[in-house]
């Protein structure tokens, strides 16, 4: 592929991939802008591609293109969609990225905590105390919603009920707030016949405004923990991969889970790259392994020969160990 195109959000997501010829990146020193908006998918994000897309092409005309959201290549212009590349089809990305589907489906198949379906208008503390019957704290979810925006702590003293009964009008999944519990994610690689499973990353959570924001990842802290623990993560990873391969899924995603007292419940499906996913990428680059894209581009090309195998990544301390990274926030971070 001798012009791939990086399009993404951030400069950082690429830092360590030397696979591509250019990118399209909104947080970029190539894009100089006086003011940026926080949450960027939406139509802004889809027009600004776009345009660079077919600036690209214009001298580029075989360039393709890879995004680190997979959805973004179905909110472009149709005539631009034969350029891209590692693209599933939409309906199935439509079903991964729905977090009530989710939930429920892998609760089939590994521990999720309860959690109750409600529209916004109808959401109380007594509807709460009566359905899930645990403490008086708890996690509120938009169905769609990305690096914490749209996930909301709910308790008796915050206010947060009334701002989510008032400005929003649709279904939230509400679960338990379980305390001091270890937010975890997973990487993997979904092959036609293989699978590859990247070591879990403890995910920097921060409460900001009632909101649980993603701060940054940390893959050094998890070789701390019990065998049996990461074992678990590993089994539960595995589970859910499978059966996701099966749908016919391919290319690079990710699990999120949480971790309680020594319990590990699903969170939700990423089919995309992970805003830790660069730190992967300078660990496979250390070690002259093959990166994610081009480990992505052999999965949708049903390519067998990569130089990354399972076997070689089932612990947490091989490869990873001396990255020891924190991302400043995931989305003003620019110029990396």
């Amino acid at each position: 592929m001798e012009y791939l195109v990086w399009v993404g959000p951030r400069d950082a997501d690429w830092k360590y991939d030397a696979s591509f010829s250019d990118t399209i990146c909104y947080y970029s020193k190539n894009n100089i802008m006086p003011e940026r908006k926080a949450n960027i998918y939406g139509n802004i994000f889809n027009r600004f591609v776009e345009d660079r897309m077919k600036h690209i092409l214009e001298k580029h005309p075989n360039a393709k293109f890879m995004f680190y959201n997979q959805k973004i290549a179905y909110f472009i212009d149709k005539s631009l969609r034969k350029y891209t590349v590692c693209v599933n089809e939409k309906i199935l990305l439509d079903l991964l990225d729905d977090k009530v589907y989710m939930r429920y489906w892998a609760g089939n198949y590994v521990p999720v905590l309860p959690s109750l379906l409600t529209d916004s208008k109808s959401l109380s503390f007594e509807q709460l105390h009566e359905k899930l019957d645990q403490g008086n704290e708890f996690i509120v979810q938009r169905n769609h919603s990305s690096g914490g925006f749209g996930t909301f702590y709910l308790n008796s003293q915050n206010r947060m009920l009334q701002d989510l009964k008032g400005n929003y009008n649709e279904l939230f999944i509400v679960s338990p707030y379980v305390k001091n519990n270890i937010p975890i994610n997973i990487t993997a690689i979904i092959m036609k016949e293989d699978l590859i499973i990247f070591p879990p990353s403890l995910q920097i959570i921060s409460l900001v405004e009632n909101q649980l924001i993603y701060q940054g990842s940390d893959f050094f802290a998890t070789q701390y923990f019990p065998d049996e623990l990461r074992k678990k993560i590993f089994r539960y990873s595995l589970n859910l991969l499978k059966r996701i391969q099966k749908l016919g899924y391919l290319g690079i995603i990710g699990i999120d889970f949480i971790v309680s007292g020594g319990q590990v419940y699903f969170q939700e499906i990423n089919p995309r790259y992970q805003a830790s996913s660069f730190l992967i990428n300078a660990a496979l680059t250390d070690h002259r392994l093959t990166n994610l894209s081009m480990l992505n581009i052999a999965a949708f090309s049903h390519n067998t020969d990569y130089s990354v195998k399972e076997k070689k990544l089932k612990s947490a301390t091989v490869f990873i160990k001396k990255y020891i990274f924190k991302i400043i926030s995931t989305y003003t971070i620019c110029g990396i």
